[in-house]
């Protein structure tokens, strides 16, 4: 540690590296100071020179609320017929008035929408990482080559209905649609607020719903791989047939999961009941997503360089496309080109005859046709460049706006929620957008909880109910250690030793037993060589002679028991042997 090592040193030494690289971690700091100076820095010292250093490049947040104003009417006087409005609390009150809500629309996004893009239009919101949070309300369409086109942006104070009422009748009203949103079709997550905002801004308009939102919320309740294949079954249903099959399986599984899925109206996640301007469902299922990752290094900015940023980014987005579509050829975009290479051989033997409004008979025929003439002109080149057409301009810097005469407004009010702030980040759902992982870091293993066996949370804090015992499963492996291999060679060893070790079993005798008085005495009266071949009908075990390898040589004696124990059949593999004692031989021999 070195104290003549302070924040006002580190941000002066690497204010070229906070300038070219926004995302710079503080532990990347800490690694960058160790290496260059061999000098070891704190936590808060690197955290503070970051933040000096983001001070001089983009100034400081509270001050650049007192020029919205200014910027907005530099917006609109480079950019004629774009759409700029700016929300504060009460202008005419006597205090400073504070700044609420902005919204910018420019005028060659607005044009090319309209001129070069279907009416589907796509709304979601993310946080702001700044200084003030808030929110940033955007919205996205598709061009001609099914690529994002954004339209609209805006900072609010919070996503609430109140705030995508405002959203969505500046949005429109930019777009020049009057008629209660008739002729579009808005797609949403179904978050608080936005269907009551759509239902009193927007009556008119079509409202679909992304899969991916209702999938998570469907998941929650009932789980299982087979309810996945089937819910995506029915969501990528293109007829009648396909999607009443899937979701009979369905009820047919669970009537309750069943009755989840009919309270949600078809239109809204089935492809099967869409009309010609929602055709995609999937395809712009997560548009949004992608254009709020697009979006991440304006997020944590203050109001006037976020806006900036994303007034750059749309500018040379829209040129860069214009550029590449110069040197495109043919009728069509390269991706329904891309399309058509699997499909170009089934579609040329297909004739399209029209039966009523968005109603098509399609049947194949002899003659060859070109199958370009049976594409939408949404997918034309000539549409996609009219979306591109009108550039948006460059703008002066804040020395050269003009000065509004109007009461400059106060940051927005900081708004601490109750209780202690949350240390976990929200988990992702499959199909967002989330930055990758750093190499050779383990995967997080998942907290379990010993009371109920949920995941997220340990048993001191769980509050359901005990999970019943289960008896503890049978050992895979009876002599200990790893699981046993399956393949057919082992299976069938395994088989032949249970088998050979049964047959051991079955053929061992009862161990020696001495035998009572009364039973030598009786034994020792009978003759020795009658040997009845009935079976016994004495239930004591019978003796037997134990045979056993020794070291011991043959002169030396054996141990003999006193009572000599009578003669035993004894059944082998290959014949019945008789085993006698010494005495019996020698009267065998008289």
């Amino acid at each position: 540690m070195n104290n003549k090592v302070t924040a006002e040193f580190l941000d002066d030494r690497y204010l070229e590296e906070f300038r070219g690289n926004p995302r710079w971690k503080i532990k990347q700091i800490q690694d960058r100071a160790l290496n260059d100076l061999g000098i070891k820095i704190t936590y808060s010292k690197a955290w503070l020179a970051r933040s000096r250093a983001k001070l001089i490049i983009y100034g400081s947040s509270s001050e650049q609320y007192s020029k919205v104003w200014d910027y907005g009417k530099a917006l609109l006087k480079w950019n004629p017929g774009s759409e700029c409005n700016v929300v504060v609390d009460d202008i005419n009150q006597i205090e400073r008035p504070i700044f609420m809500r902005m919204f910018v629309c420019l005028a060659a996004l607005r044009d090319g929408f309209i001129s070069g893009c279907r009416p589907v239009i796509g709304v979601d919101g993310c946080h702001l990482k700044g200084a003030y949070p808030g929110q940033i309300l955007v919205a996205v369409g598709k061009d001609g080559n099914n690529a994002i086109f954004p339209i609209a942006w805006a900072t609010a104070e919070i996503e609430n209905k109140d705030s995508w009422c405002w959203f969505l009748e500046s949005l429109l009203k930019a777009l020049c649609v009057y008629d209660q949103g008739d002729g579009l079709t808005f797609m949403s997550d179904r978050q608080k607020g936005l269907i009551e905002a759509f239902a009193d801004v927007a009556p008119k308009a079509e409202l679909r719903f992304y899969v991916r939102h209702i999938w998570s919320n469907f998941k929650l309740k009932f789980h299982g791989a087979t309810f996945k294949e089937l819910f995506w079954a029915a969501a990528r249903a293109s007829t009648l047939f396909e999607f009443e099959v899937a979701m009979e399986s369905i009820n047919f599984l669970d009537e309750e999961a069943y009755q989840w899925l009919s309270n949600i109206d078809p239109q809204h996640w089935s492809r099967h009941s869409f009309s010609t301007n929602c055709k995609s469902n999937l395809l712009l299922n997560n548009m949004c997503e992608t254009f709020n990752a697009v979006i991440r290094d304006a997020r944590d900015k203050p109001i006037l360089t976020q806006m900036e940023w994303l007034r750059r980014y749309m500018m040379k987005r829209s040129n860069d496309k214009w550029e590449a579509a110069k040197s495109w050829e043919g009728l069509l975009t390269p991706f329904v080109n891309k399309v058509f290479n699997g499909l170009e051989k089934y579609a040329m033997t297909c004739e399209v005859t029209a039966s009523r409004d968005e109603i098509y008979e399609v049947k194949y025929k002899d003659d060859q046709d070109d199958p370009e003439l049976y594409v939408h002109p949404h997918y034309y080149r000539v549409t996609y460049l009219a979306a591109y057409e009108n550039p948006i301009q460059p703008m002066s810097g804040p020395k050269n706006w003009e000065k509004v005469k109007l009461r400059q407004p106060l940051p927005p009010m900081l708004k601490v929620q109750p209780g202690r702030p949350k240390a976990k980040k929200r988990k992702l759902e499959p199909g967002e957008v989330t930055s990758a992982a750093p190499e050779g870091k383990k995967p997080k293993v998942k907290k379990q909880c010993k009371n109920c066996g949920g995941f997220g949370h340990f048993a001191k804090t769980c509050k359901a109910e005990a999970a019943p015992e289960q008896p503890n499963p049978p050992a895979t492996n009876p002599k200990g250690g790893g699981p046993q291999m399956q393949t057919p060679w082992l299976k069938e060893q395994r088989k032949k030793s249970e088998e050979k070790a049964a047959r051991q079993a079955a053929l061992k005798l009862p161990q020696y037993q001495p035998p009572t008085t009364a039973q030598a005495e009786s034994s020792n009266a009978a003759p020795a060589t009658a040997v009845s071949s009935q079976p016994a009908t004495r239930t004591e075990p019978l003796p037997t002679q134990l045979v056993t390898r020794s070291n011991r040589s043959l002169s030396q004696p054996t141990r003999v028991p006193t009572t000599t124990p009578p003669k035993v059949k004894i059944q082998t593999r290959s014949k019945l042997h008789v085993m006698t004692s010494k005495k019996d031989k020698d009267l065998n021999q008289l």
